[in-house]
């Protein structure tokens, strides 16, 4: 394929709604913590979101099939720096999640996701068979399951509970069959039976007691959820305008500009707001899935799938949690949360989406 050719190819528009929510996230951002010790997040949010719009093009100019050739060793960097992270990692807010250089943090967990994408679409589709059952999955389960252990243990349950949809979205489309699903679904409740009793610490279970009944605990985990609920509600149909959130500018949200940005856009642009967004959500997604059946290459197929999986999964957990129809669970809002980590992840995987459309045809 020709530079010039390629150049046609990109999907200028998914990238282009990327970006849109991307500085709408940089407007959330900066008035969520303008008037707090936080002041200035918003230009490190909007660096990254420039250094992640390079990389997302300089990903969707790159063959696709070369990540896949380069997954294993991908997946094995990842690994490493998880276990480095158990070691050197920054501890904060309970969690042993970041590496500290200078003033910026990265959080090797969010590109566990990326690594995943390529080395399941390289797994399934070594597997030549029109239909998986159980025993198909073992290699696929072991190549998730060592990051996301390895992720949970941090602990950050959040980021390792968004790696199985990206598991699981690539599984049924490679064709697993119901059955396995369900007793994937049955394996997966005996685990959270054994995690409840062994593993999860208090302040998590107190999470799921607070989300069923957010009253028993007004001051602690049910706290965010109450002031998040109050905030969107008071915003009415246009909101408050940006920067006169009574809730937001007077800090009674907890985590506002991370994982509850979305009660920001709630209380200060209001309902159409709201509808906006979802809307450019929903183009976003019809975008990345709808040039799908032209893509004949299977390990294309599976990193759009896993791609999406794992952002839709995101976007619908974060935005039921700020509404109180799911416990706080510490997903951030993609492409809107602030997060450079998280943001970069995001911006690459659209990058992967766009190289997959740019390339169905090359050899």
């Amino acid at each position: 394929m020709t530079e010039r050719r390629l150049i046609f190819r990109i999907d200028y528009l998914l990238a282009a709604l990327a970006l849109i929510l991307g500085l709408a996230g940089v407007a959330l951002i900066n008035s969520a913590t303008h008037s707090r010790p936080l002041e200035g997040l918003w230009l490190k949010q909007l660096f990254v979101l420039g250094a992640g719009t390079v990389v997302m093009l300089i990903v969707g100019m790159i063959n696709y099939r070369l990540f896949v050739r380069l997954a294993i060793p991908i997946y094995v960097i990842v690994l490493g720096m998880l276990f480095f992270l158990a070691i050197f990692g920054r501890a904060a807010g309970g969690a042993r999640s970041w590496f500290a250089f200078g003033g910026l943090n990265l959080q090797p967990s969010e590109f566990v996701k990326i690594a995943l994408i390529l080395i399941l679409a390289k797994a399934f589709a070594a597997i030549e068979r029109s239909y998986l059952t159980l025993a198909d999955m073992w290699r696929p389960l072991a190549i998730a399951g060592v990051p996301i252990a390895l992720t949970a243990v941090q602990p950050d349950l959040g980021t390792a509970i968004t790696m199985v949809p990206l598991l699981m979205g690539i599984a049924v489309v490679a064709g697993l069959r119901f059955r396995a699903v369900v007793a994937l679904l049955l394996i997966g409740l005996i685990l959270f039976t054994f995690a409840w009793m062994f593993v999860l610490k208090d302040y998590q279970k107190e999470r799921l007691r607070s989300f069923l009944d957010p009253d028993d605990d007004p001051t602690h985990s049910g706290y965010q959820i109450q002031q998040s609920l109050i905030a969107i509600g008071s915003g009415g149909l246009t909101g408050k305008g940006l920067f006169l959130g009574s809730q937001s500018q007077l800090n009674f949200v907890p985590a506002q500009h991370t994982d509850f940005i979305f009660s920001v856009l709630g209380e200060e642009l209001g309902f159409v707001s709201v509808v906006g967004i979802l809307m450019l959500f929903a183009a976003f997604f019809a975008r990345a899935l709808l040039p799908l059946r032209d893509v004949h290459d299977v390990a294309g197929i599976y990193i759009v799938v896993g791609a999406v999986s794992f952002l839709a999964f995101q976007a619908v957990i974060n935005i039921l949690m700020s509404i109180g129809m799911f416990p706080t669970t510490g997903v951030p809002l993609p492409f809107l949360s602030y997060g450079g980590s998280s943001l970069l992840s995001n911006m690459i995987a659209v990058g992967l989406i766009i190289s997959v459309y740019a390339y169905r045809d090359a050899k």
